[in-house]
């Protein structure tokens, strides 16, 4: 330990109480990879069973103990300490030991969180991510609050004394915004309702089937013989349709103020803080140095309701899909504002180049989709005779096009004294705003079509993901590229 006593700079283990947190997670994995094979058990608990079911039942007992006993040894194995006050080095593992060595400048992100079982406790969790990381790179999962706080701030800023340090969750400084329960209720509403009512589906059918499966219909059909639900009619369908969509709308806005209740995002000395949640407490630290990009969206239901999804982009490993970025669900323009002022203190210039795509990009992304629906819709009149079904097809063709022309027609870019900002989405709107010095690449791009046309589309590379310009002409999309790279070049600002 250092001269406080927090810091650790000799191996050590977690807590005892890890080991309940250790044990409860081997739970999750068993509950969450052997949930058919429970549920048969159960099922058939009180039917007679043959001798090769009761083998194969005690077989899965013996290997749910053994991996409980190496769940409890793991925390046996598991030390942590920092090296010479800059490297976090992990040792861990039974039979496999791994050794973990993260240098603080290679950390994106440090989370303090607090579930359920951690507030009983009296502990909290640790997660570290680096930008090589497809996850979180480690998780110390039970330590105290005080010794939590101080490897933070040692982690983020090194050197930092651990005395005096504020152990709460929620930190000092300015706050810059908050979303109250009615906030989150009404963000709660404007969230995807269908992908909420398909993973319902999804889920019923999967366990039906896996139970099916395991178990034979013939032993799942007397349960549902007697019941609406063994031959459904029309009504009932329909009265399901309703009941899946109320159900859905009923657990997304339970799941956002669940998620995060509280959410609250503080500007203090060391950059931005964002606390949240209700079971799952948690706080993420955002280094101003280390976001790439701010990016806010809306959809037509948040339009009505004023309301903005923002992110902020921070730097991602080379595979692709992966993203290290931190949101807020909700809130207003004069939000965006403020906390753009905050991260970007100098982005209010007038734009010195500016645009919009070019017309062409709406025919070049629309004529695939009216080429299909076209020719869909002459096979369905003249090889089926469908003349109903042929319109529709070509309609949605028209439609796409339509939508691709819309899509061109909104497209702008405006190109300022240090930053880019981007506005793009036809019923959905995103807006971009990047800081020139965060720029690692400018590449143009010509496909023969634009080739022909003398246009190009200019891809803006950083490290927390790219901003395409597309459809410019071939002129000012190299003008843009060179102000871009010299920008970039002359900035005295670091990037990370």
């Amino acid at each position: 330990m250092n001269k406080h006593g927090l810091i650790p700079d000799v191996p050590r283990r977690q807590p005892r109480s890890a080991i309940i947190l250790f044990v409860l997670n081997f739970v999750k994995r068993l509950l969450k990879g052997a949930w058919p094979i429970i549920l048969v058990f159960l099922f058939r608990a009180g039917n007679e069973q043959s001798k090769q079911e009761l083998l194969t039942n005690a077989a899965v007992l013996m290997a749910g103990g053994v991996s409980l006993l190496f769940s409890i040894l793991a925390y046996f194995r598991y030390f942590f300490h920092i090296e010479d006050g800059h490297t976090l080095v992990i040792r861990q593992g039974v039979l496999n030991r791994s050794l973990t060595r993260l240098p603080f400048e290679r950390i994106q992100n440090v989370r303090i969180a607090q579930g359920p079982v951690h507030q009983l406790l009296g502990v909290v969790s640790l997660e570290i991510e680096t930008a090589g990381s497809k996850g979180q790179e480690v998780s110390i999962q039970a330590l105290e609050r005080e010794v939590a706080v101080a490897m933070r701030d040692g982690i983020l800023e090194p050197g930092r004394r651990a005395e005096g340090v504020e152990v709460a969750l929620e930190p000092k400084g300015h706050r810059i915004l908050q979303l109250s329960t009615k906030d989150l209720f009404l963000v709660g509403l404007t969230q995807n309702h269908l992908a909420t009512a398909v993973l319902i589906v999804g889920t019923v059918s999967g366990f039906f089937f896996t139970l099916s499966s395991a178990m034979g219909w013939k032993d799942i059909a007397p349960l549902l013989e007697g019941t609406p639900f063994y031959e459904p009619g029309l009504l009932l369908l329909l009265a399901l349709g309703v009941g899946l969509l109320a159900l859905s709308v009923v657990l997304t806005v339970a799941q956002v103020v669940l998620r995060h209740f509280g959410l609250a995002l503080w500007e203090n000395e060391r950059g931005l803080s964002l606390t949240e949640g209700l079971l799952n407490r948690k706080e993420v630290h955002l280094q101003r140095s280390k976001v790439q990009k701010l990016a806010w969206r809306d959809n037509p239901l948040r339009r009505m309701l004023g309301l903005f999804r923002l992110t902020f982009s921070q730097a991602t490993p080379g595979e692709a899909g992966l993203s290290r970025n931190v949101g807020v669900p909700g809130c207003r323009a004069t939000d965006v504002r403020e906390v753009c002022a905050a991260v970007f203190p100098d982005a209010e210039h007038e734009p010195a180049l500016s645009g919009r795509a070019h017309a062409a990009m709406g025919w070049a992304n629309g004529r695939y989709g009216l080429l299909i629906g076209g020719a869909a819709a002459a096979g369905l009149w003249l090889g089926v005779g469908q003349p109903m079904l042929s319109a529709v097809s070509a309609g949605v063709g028209v439609l796409g096009l339509a939508y691709a022309y819309a899509y061109q027609r909104k497209f702008k870019w405006q190109l300022s004294d240090g930053y880019l900002y981007v506005r793009h989405g036809v019923f959905a709107h995103t807006y971009e705003l990047l800081p020139l010095y965060k720029v690692q690449a400018a590449v143009l791009r010509e496909s023969w079509f634009q080739r022909s046309r003398g246009l190009a589309s200019l891809i803006v590379h950083t490290a927390g993901g790219a901003v395409v310009l597309p459809f410019l002409p071939l002129a000012i999309g190299m003008q843009v590229q060179d102000v871009l790279l010299y920008q970039a070049e002359r900035s005295k600002t670091a990037w990370m």
